[in-house]
């Protein structure tokens, strides 16, 4: 898309050194189609933060990539640009990106836009760009820097299963474990069985769930759920991860960005996992409700509220005081709560999720996208995407053959010891 991009802007002008037109983008992504309009999007918009953009002769008033609207920016070589879209475009995140046109820029403010309200943010001292997501983002390069920095085998990163429940992140924890790695994921713990001889891959021709292990594993996890939000910023994020691979569920999904910035010098991947942000809420609603029921069986009149367990609300860790404390379906932190509109005292057993249980969901999985680099991070909709494609983008971003994941399905907490 970049060179397509660069054909339509000498269809109308000589390109200066550095510069490409917004409309030029926006018009070389609409030429595309399906995946490869997503990507060129999502290059286009890694791209809008770097470089010098020239303003286009019809909207006077769009921003250059400067200090502030309309201040002009030092020049980036080209070649830097082009790096910006192998990036984005190589990584196999296909994102669905709204680049706006001029005509919308306009409506932003009209021809006048106030310099200091509209400024873009200064970049870091610690570098001399920014972008808009990844390695040079501002958001990366302004993130709460660890107590301490964990230090890891190159070869051995910590793998981050950050998604929601509901999203698969079982499927892709007892994968991992298949491909030879060490998966923690809530109660369980899944790794290659020593009595078994591994496949010739390196993969597991069986795995353990590993009964002797969880003991050590749930001691971990209950401390984090328990660790107070004011311990955070000083916890040892490093030794309670060593004799693990991958790690997820709850409270990973909430707590992993302290996590991730312990581990991100030392070496540390990241999985999303994800669903239809509107049919999440619900989801995860009705998997609290079913157990429940398994819990009371069918005499559901036992019950003395609308429900006794819920989950924690996307985004809650950063305002409940422990992990533990948001779980309460009184808490307003809690996914009962959210899913009721706040109301969690009132059934909410079949109401319909609220808009801010989606606009939570989507600011959570934003964080991580904005956060890690492309290449670190790896978005998967177990829901939507064909099984083999899943699991082969799973084993080449875990560095393995498409040849170890022949067969893979989907996995629950009993299924998946053999292949």
């Amino acid at each position: 898309c970049f060179c397509l991009a660069v054909d339509v802007v000498h269809d109308s002008r000589p390109l200066a050194d550095g510069e490409l037109s917004f409309l030029a983008l926006d018009d070389a992504c609409n030429q595309e189609t399906g995946d490869e309009r997503e990507r060129c999007a999502l290059s286009a918009l890694q791209l809008r933060g770097r470089g010098n953009w020239q303003q286009h002769p019809t909207s006077p008033s769009m921003p250059s990539s400067g200090g502030t609207f309309g201040a002009p920016a030092a020049e980036a070589p080209r070649t830097s640009q082009v790096s910006a879209v192998a990036t984005a475009s190589e990584s196999g995140v296909a994102q669905e990106t709204h680049i706006p046109s001029e005509r919308e820029g306009d409506s932003m403010g009209g021809s006048q836009l106030d310099a200091a309200s509209h400024a873009i943010p200064e970049p870091s001292k610690r570098s001399g760009e920014f972008s808009l997501c990844g390695a040079n983002s501002w958001l990366s390069q302004q993130a709460p820097e660890p107590s301490k920095q964990c230090d890891r085998p190159k070869d051995r990163p910590l793998v981050l299963i950050i998604g929601q429940g509901k999203t698969g992140t079982t499927s892709v924890a007892v994968a991992c474990a298949h491909l030879g790695l060490v998966a923690a994921h809530w109660e369980n713990v899944w790794y290659c069985d020593p009595h078994f001889t591994r496949n010739s891959d390196g993969t597991c021709a069986r795995i353990n769930r590993g009964d002797e292990d969880r003991s050590a594993w749930n001691q971990t996890k209950e401390s984090l759920l328990t660790l107070s939000r004011s311990s955070y910023p000083t916890a040892d994020w490093c030794e309670p991860f060593k004799p693990y691979d991958a790690v997820g569920d709850v409270p990973i999904a909430q707590l992993w960005p302290y996590i991730y910035m312990a581990h991100r010098k030392g070496g540390v991947k990241v999985i999303m996992t994800v669903r239809n942000a509107t049919e999440w809420p619900h989801r995860r609603a009705k998997w609290a409700d079913e157990k429940e029921s398994k819990q009371y069986g069918r005499n559901i009149s036992m019950r003395q509220e609308p429900l006794i367990w819920s989950d924690m609300a996307p985004l809650g860790w950063l305002f409940a005081d422990s992990i533990n404390s948001g779980y309460k379906p009184s808490s307003p932190m809690s996914i009962a709560s959210m899913v009721a509109g706040g109301e969690p005292d009132h059934g909410w057993h079949g109401h319909p999720a609220g808009t801010t249980a989606s606009w939570a969901y989507l600011a959570e999985v934003a964080l991580a996208l904005c956060l890690v680099p492309a290449h670190d991070i790896l978005m998967l909709d177990v829901t939507r995407e064909p099984d083999q494609q899943m699991w082969e983008r799973l084993a080449a971003f875990l560095g393995k053959p498409a040849s170890a994941v022949q067969g893979f399905g989907r996995f629950g907490d009993n299924e998946g010891q053999s292949r």
